[in-house]
Order: C-alpha cells, then sequence, then structure tokens
C-alpha cells in the first residue's frame, strides 16, 4: 500500500462546539457534515468544497449522518431530541421530513435498500421505507447481561449491515459494556452474542465477518466473527478515556483511527503497521472519520472532523495521490487487468514455442 494522503480542503463554516458527524455521498460527489452546538447540517460538494446548502434544526444538533444507499441526493440525520430527519437536494433547493423515532439522542443510523436501523442510547428500531415515507416495524431485543455487565448502563455504539458464514444477511450491533450481538436481518433474531467491554466504536470490513472494536483508551482491535478469533491487536495512545472512531477503508485492507490527541492514524490491517499519520495543526481531536473511493475516478477521499480545546473546529479532506508503484492515468483494477492479460499471453507463446519444438523433433 504505497499510497499517500494529501490534504486538500479545510471546511470551516459553521461547526462551532465540535464537529459530530461527516459522511460522503455514495459517490463521493457530496460531503455532509454536522455540527455539535450549531445545530446544522452542510452539504458540500467535494471537487471545488463550495458549500451547496445549509439545514437549520432548530436547536436540535444533528449528531449521526447516513446517504440513502445508491442515492447521492439524499440523507438521514439523526438529532438531539431523538428526531430523523431526511434531506432531499438539487443543485438549487432542498426539502426535509422528519419524524419522533426515540426517546433518546439517535447517535448511530445504518440503511440497507428500503431499510434502516437506528439506535439511541439503549433503544435500537428498524424501520422500512414505503412509498417515501418511513414505517416504524419494531425495537431489536438487547443483549442479555451478566455478572459483568448487569449493572452497567445498555449503550449503542456501532450498527453495521454485513453477512457471515450461513447467512446471507445480519445486522451487528455494538454495545458499550455488552459487547456484540447478531441478528439475522430476515426475521431479527438474535443468531449470537460476543461478550466485550469498553467498547467506543466499530467498524464492519466490506468483505463481511471482519470487525474492528475500538477499546477506549488503548487502541483497537480486529476479530472474525465466523471463527471468534482475534485477527489483530492494535495499540494506540488514543488519549483520553471516550469513543474514538474506527473505520475500515481500502476495501478492508486498511484500517483508519481517530483519536484525542491530535492525530489520526491509517493502519495496515495485515502486518499491523502504521502507514500514515494525519496531524492537521491546530487540532486535538479528531472524532468524526468517514472515506469514499469512487471506481470509475479511481480516487480516494478521506474526512475527519477535528476540534480544539477553545471551541474551533473545521472537516479536512484528504486526496490519495499514487506511490511508485501507481500510474496516474492507469487504474489499480486496470493495471491488474493488464498484467493478467501479459501472464496469459507469455503462457499461450511459451506453450506455442515447445509445441513447435515437439513437432520439429518429430520431423527430424
Amino acid at each position: 500500500m504505497s499510497m499517500r494522503y494529501e490534504e486538500v480542503a479545510r471546511l470551516r463554516r459553521g461547526l462551532k462546539g465540535g464537529v459530530s458527524a461527516v459522511a460522503f455521498s455514495p459517490n463521493g460527489t457530496f460531503l455532509a457534515t454536522a455540527g455539535m452546538k450549531d445545530a446544522k447540517v452542510y452539504i458540500w460538494r467535494v471537487d471545488d468544497s463550495k458549500l451547496l446548502h445549509t439545514y437549520v434544526g432548530g436547536d436540535r444538533p444533528v449528531l449521526s449522518l447516513e446517504w440513502i444507499p445508491g442515492r447521492n441526493d439524499r440523507v438521514l440525520c439523526g438529532s438531539n431530541d431523538g428526531y430523523i430527519f431526511e434531506l432531499k437536494f438539487d443543485a438549487d433547493i432542498y426539502e426535509s421530513s422528519g419524524f419522533c423515532a426515540h426517546g433518546y439522542p439517535v447517535e448511530r443510523l445504518a440503511a440497507k435498500g428500503s431499510q434502516l436501523v437506528s439506535g439511541a442510547h439503549r433503544e435500537v428500531s428498524v424501520w422500512t421505507q414505503v412509498r417515501g415515507a418511513w414505517r416504524y416495524q419494531g425495537d431489536l431485543l438487547g443483549p442479555v447481561a451478566d455478572s459483568q455487565n448487569a449493572d452497567e448502563e445498555l449503550i449503542v455504539v456501532g450498527i453495521h449491515w454485513t453477512k457471515i458464514k450461513y447467512y446471507a444477511s445480519v445486522v451487528v450491533m455494538t454495545y458499550m459494556h455488552h459487547g456484540i450481538v447478531i441478528y439475522n436481518s430476515h426475521d431479527w433474531s438474535r443468531i449470537h452474542s460476543i461478550p466485550f467491554r469498553d467498547i467506543g466504536a466499530s467498524s464492519m470490513s466490506p468483505r463481511g465477518s471482519l470487525i474492528a472494536l475500538s477499546i477506549m483508551g488503548s487502541g483497537f482491535d480486529l476479530y472474525n466473527l465466523d471463527t471468534g478469533d482475534c485477527a489483530g491487536s492494535f495499540s494506540d495512545e488514543s488519549g483520553r478515556v471516550r469513543t474514538v472512531p474506527v473505520l475500515f477503508v481500502h476495501g478492508g485492507v486498511a484500517v483508519l483511527s481517530g483519536s484525542t490527541i491530535g492525530r489520526a492514524t491509517l493502519w495496515n490491517a495485515s502486518s499491523q503497521r502504521v502507514h500514515q499519520t494525519f496531524q492537521p495543526d491546530p487540532y486535538d481531536t479528531i472524532l468524526a472519520i468517514d472515506a469514499n473511493y469512487n471506481s470509475e475516478l479511481d480516487r480516494f477521499l478521506l474526512a475527519m472532523g477535528a476540534n480544539d480545546g477553545a471551541g474551533e473546529s473545521a472537516v479536512i479532506v484528504w486526496l490519495g495521490r499514487e506511490g511508485s508503484d501507481r500510474r496516474k492515468d492507469v487504474s489499480w483494477k486496470q493495471r491488474m487487468l493488464t498484467y493478467a492479460v501479459r501472464a496469459v499471453l507469455a503462457t499461450v507463446v511459451a506453450v506455442a514455442a515447445l509445441v513447435i519444438s515437439a513437432r520439429v523433433k518429430i520431423q527430424l
């Protein structure tokens, strides 16, 4: 992995008191950002960092963002007062619609197709979109408490759609003190529970089964949900004991982690080595991160919500630059295809040479 990221933009509009969430649209054309105190959602065009729309949610700070799968013009917003809003926009205008979803702040959203799972403190609800409106389907049963966590508060820190062995579609829930619970998305029955403690955040590998767990104050671990084995333990000085984000990137071969000491780190998931460190001065915490890869443009993007102790914040956008083993005018997939074709041609030529040689010997 020779790619290096370079800063290409700092977005400072609004975002007073910290950045609560950042999210790229599916193709990376737009970036949605939300501030912890200004109760606004900003929609930016990534190519030129132009602010296109500002959604004002009154006195309700937005804590979570989730783009509708396959749509680059619709984003879901989870607010501090338990409401979920859907923003629809084009180049000139936007409209919003919302509904009361929870009795707690909506901190986690995960959508797949026409289904949505939302998490707010101890509550987890399932919604289905019918003729443009989100309909309540029910609540998921939480994890079973044991002697180690019976007195601990139930707090959702991650929601992920994925697939695992024997199940084509599951939802993986992670809880701060109660570990991992896996649900069958066809009937919402509990499949399996795995005990863990002190989980601050989580991320699922795009390939499924591999999950990254941010352990508060000590780094993060990788676990294989199919086998139950630990796939790696990454020790990182993340700073104060609080929820620090972690995110699989580059198709699952790398992991990006935030911190409360002013830096983010990009790790090689296999070798567990640091590939690149990001230290965007003068900020001291990075608590919101997202990534996007556009296969048509062969473009890698990262976004980080950075905050300082004085209440100033910015969203920093980074662009992946090609290293020595990648050419600017040829994508990685194209190069792999070229190498494969060359290998096949070389094999054909070698076989043809052997056949000709054999025929010559027979004639002699």
